[in-house]
């Protein structure tokens, strides 16, 4: 195990190579000793080496980045997320560091809790040139407040509030939700349930309201099925849960049900599993998930075509870099038409005299 003034001394050494210091205050040693959680004299000996390596030099009375071996400032990226389990973390943040590096910048991962940590306010304070985040569910004024003082530099992930002049960045295309509507209907159902688990957010709110406007627009029916999950709490288990109860106990589901997201309708066809509620046929259930996770579950999930998501990273860093002027529209980077996945989990409806009469013909 390396001693710790070393592992102060490599951070250091990083931090300084890549030009994190460029737009900060190098920290005094006090500072540095209660951020690594060392000795002030540990902190001072890792300093005296920086300076006798030449990436910091004296300045008055003050130690400073050396000018002669720091690099041009780069460009920062930030990509702020919740403490939660959520897939799509892993799928945008390599396109956005990708699309980071293409402009010569360089992009860190922040976690934080809930509203109350103040990690989330710290972030606006940062000198970074871009923030990319996913919200929160109920975010506070202070927190909106603070972003359209940052407008321009703050791109939400999946939620809109391009209302107040905030971009959106999402993988999921305005029309998704009517184009799976429409295959369900095709295959002659005529009442299609919404199931949710997910925390309530401006984003899986609209997911609802695109699947109640799709019911509308082809004449059908269908129960919005509601269980959000406590913030945090995965929401596969409370959609487990509260497809058990609904399917054990009544009034179970219609013949087609649209899910939020993958987690959701994975939860839900493991219930219909367990009860023997064939899916595909007794039941046909699609999602809003994407196609990388759902193609490789039993039975794999009818979902959405996941888009290139660097084209849509790379738009977003750019509006960063110049910022333009308001314009409705044209600060949603998301792609305009959808595109499905045909999955085993969806077939076409099965009337209930069909399924009296499976269920009683003899096995051979």
């Amino acid at each position: 195990m390396k001693p710790r003034q070393d592992n102060v001394v490599d951070t250091l050494r990083e931090r300084l190579t890549v030009g994190y210091y460029d737009r900060r205050v190098f920290p005094s040693e006090r500072a540095l000793a209660k951020e690594f959680s060392v000795s002030y004299m540990t902190a001072r000996n890792a300093v005296l080496r920086l300076l006798e390596d030449g990436l910091l030099v004296r300045e008055g009375r003050s130690t400073i980045p050396n000018p002669a071996r720091q690099r041009s400032a780069r460009r920062e990226f930030l990509f702020v997320v919740p403490n939660w389990n959520n897939p799509a973390y892993w799928l945008w943040y390599p396109a956005i560091e990708k699309a980071a590096a293409r402009v010569g910048g360089t992009s860190r991962f922040i976690v934080y809790d809930n509203w109350t940590d103040p990690v989330i306010y710290n972030i606006f304070q940062e000198p970074a040139d871009g923030i990319f985040i996913y919200l929160y569910p109920d975010v506070p004024e202070a927190i909106l407040r603070l972003m359209e003082k940052r407008r321009g530099q703050v791109v939400i992930i999946g939620e809109d509030h391009t209302d107040l002049g905030i971009a959106m960045l999402d993988l999921m295309p305005p029309n998704g939700v009517d184009l799976l509507v429409q295959h369900l209907e095709e295959l002659g159902h005529a009442h299609i349930d919404c199931f949710n688990s997910e925390p309530h957010s401006n984003g899986e709110l609209r997911r609802v309201q695109y699947w109640q406007e799709a019911l509308v627009s082809h004449g059908l029916t269908g129960n919005l099925i509601d269980h959000p999950a406590t913030p945090g709490v995965d929401a596969l288990v409370v959609a487990y849960d509260a497809a058990m109860q609904r399917l054990r106990n009544g009034p179970g589901f219609s013949s087609a049900v649209f899910c939020t997201s993958t987690r959701v309708a994975m939860g839900l066809s493991r219930a219909c599993y367990d009860l023997n509620h064939t899916v595909g046929s007794r039941i046909s259930i699609c999602t809003m998930g994407t196609y990388d996770n759902c193609r490789y579950l039993t039975p794999s999930l009818t979902c959405l075509v996941t888009p290139n998501l660097e084209i849509f990273a790379d738009r977003a860093v750019k509006y960063i870099m110049e910022p333009a002027p308001f314009a409705g529209s044209s600060i949603r980077f998301q792609p305009q038409n959808a595109e499905i996945y045909f999955g085993e989990s969806t077939g076409p409806v099965v009337r209930r005299t069909e399924q009296r009469a499976a269920r009683k013909s003899p096995k051979k």
